[in-house]
């Protein structure tokens, strides 16, 4: 959350585009064909000669999952209904270098989806369904010339929502917009292994909902946020620091640090601690009957200790690491009824406690022309709720609801020249769901491709068997899971390089 802000309590999934694209021209093209009437298409386009440079991208996918599942125990097979999507999108980046420090970037991307929302293992049937809208634009520029490295970033995400329920009566479109503005610079001392970077971020955003009966809430944020890293020949250290005003509200400063250090060439230690929030949503404050616009955000630390160990001997390499932490969240927004209302509305009622262990292992063999690689993990949580609630009935001390306390699985891949094989089993503990426990279950899913080229022409072709054991089960109670099915696909990738001269 100090180098993130909002949301970020766990951590994050950065997705990056490719910056820099090589001179000349490359081409991808992919489709895959599975059961229950998947058809999905895929393509990509890199291009770069002199100082400009863009990818290009689509995709469109299909399905109409209709396929039979187990109810309960002794009960008939039935077939899911309603439950056919569609979704599209189109990608552009574009890129220009003014000078071999300077980047100007372009980015849009353009998704449309429609869902039909199957009927629960309780529901007959179901005529319900949902239309998803995004369009996201970004602007940036870099300059890496200097001392100090500036980047500027601009961006606008328009998003909308339209679910239609025709048998509940509800035809509920919704909407909402968000402006994004980021500026930082970095700096390096040369040669002491000192880094710092100083930023700063504004976001905007308005929404459109039957539920906020004719407002347009705005959120507003905007956060100063600053880093100082360290790197030595054994030690690595990073502090992060921020702070932030949400709606006119000051946001506690969020510290952060991060210490490893090698205690041999082999092991490695590192921890980690930090204070993280979560602001309230527009619908927990704005929502018609029941938000509560005087909600606290929810706010806690966290703390992790990680042992790695890498060995590397001939043809063997081995990993193993284990990580513990412990994560505490004040403040929690929970929607319950409260005594003399009708609906339900949110409250800052609970507070969280989440610990865990989790171990990891890693072995490879790696030859000339083949390799074998093996892992397994596991993962042992404990979140649970520290204050008592009459209703929905919580104790102090029970598993937050869909959270598995145990959870596990182990890899296997074979590679043989273009070839490769690999086979995980998952095992997945059971949880606690809202109306009824849903039960432990495992699952196999078995992967073989091979890659094949002609000149400038790779092909790729890939298959997957999913479910393998074909096991009847749920992931969240009363939404059903297909049984044993397959996918097919094959991929082909063109690269022509510009001529030597």
């Amino acid at each position: 959350s100090a180098q993130w802000g909002s949301g970020a309590v766990g951590g994050v999934i950065a997705l990056r585009g490719p910056g820099r694209i090589e001179e000349g021209y490359r081409a991808t093209l992919g489709t895959t064909f599975g059961a229950f009437g998947q058809r999905d298409l895929y393509g990509e386009a890199r291009y770069a000669r002199g100082k400009w440079s863009g990818r290009s991208t689509f995709g469109h996918a299909r399905a109409t999952n209709d396929f039979t599942y187990l109810p309960a125990p002794g009960v008939p097979e039935r077939r899911q209904t309603n439950a056919a999507r569609r979704q599209e999108y189109v990608g552009q980046d574009l890129y220009y270098r003014p000078s071999a420090t300077q980047l100007l970037a372009f980015n849009a991307w353009w998704q449309e989806s429609e869902r039909q929302l199957p009927p629960l293992v309780t529901q007959r049937r179901s005529l319900d369904f949902q239309d998803d809208r995004a369009l996201r634009l970004a602007l940036s520029y870099r300059d890496d010339g200097h001392a100090v490295r500036y980047q500027a970033r601009a961006g606008r995400f328009a998003e909308a929502i339209h679910y239609v329920s025709p048998e509940g009566g509800v035809d509920a479109p919704s909407d909402f917009v968000t402006y994004l503005g980021e500026a930082s610079a970095h700096y390096d001392l040369p040669g002491t292994g000192h880094r710092f970077l100083l930023g700063t971020t504004q976001q905007r955003t308005t929404a459109r909902a039957d539920g906020y009966r004719g407002e347009t809430p705005v959120d507003y944020r905007a956060a100063l946020f600053s880093t100082w890293s360290y790197r030595a020949r054994r030690w690595r250290t990073q502090f992060n620091l921020r702070g932030e005003v949400a709606n006119g509200r000051t946001v506690p400063v969020l510290p952060a640090l991060g210490l490893e250090y090698d205690l041999t060439e082999r092991f490695t230690l590192a921890a980690r601690a930090g204070r993280n929030y979560r602001l309230p949503t527009l619908n927990d404050r704005f929502w018609r009957p029941g938000g509560n616009p005087d909600l606290l955000p929810e706010s806690g630390w966290n703390q992790e200790v990680t042992v790695r160990c890498r060995h590397r001997k001939g043809p063997w390499k081995t990993h193993l690491s284990a990580t513990a932490y412990s994560r505490v969240v004040r403040d929690y927004v929970l929607w319950i009824p409260r005594a003399g209302e009708p609906f339900w509305s949110a409250n800052n009622v609970a507070r969280v406690w989440s610990r865990g262990v989790e171990p990891f292992a890693e072995v490879e063999y790696t030859t000339d022309e083949w390799s074998v690689t093996a892992q397994a993990d596991y993962a042992y949580v404990r979140s649970t709720n520290q204050v008592a609630l009459d209703f929905p009935r919580i104790e102090v001390g029970d598993q937050l609801l869909y959270v598995p306390e145990h959870r596990g699985g182990v890899r296997m891949s074979l590679a043989l020249k273009g070839a490769r094989l690999s086979y995980h089993h998952g095992w997945t503990g059971g949880v606690r769901g809202v109306n009824e426990s849903v039960p432990a279950f495992s699952v196999g899913t078995l992967r073989a491709s091979y890659d094949r080229s002609f000149g400038p022409l790779a092909t790729t072709f890939f298959t997957s068997l999913h479910n393998v054991w074909d096991r009847d089960y749920f992931v969240i109670e009363r939404r059903p899971v297909p049984g044993r099915f397959g996918r097919l696909g094959v991929r082909f990738s063109f690269t022509r390089l510009p001529r030597k001269t």
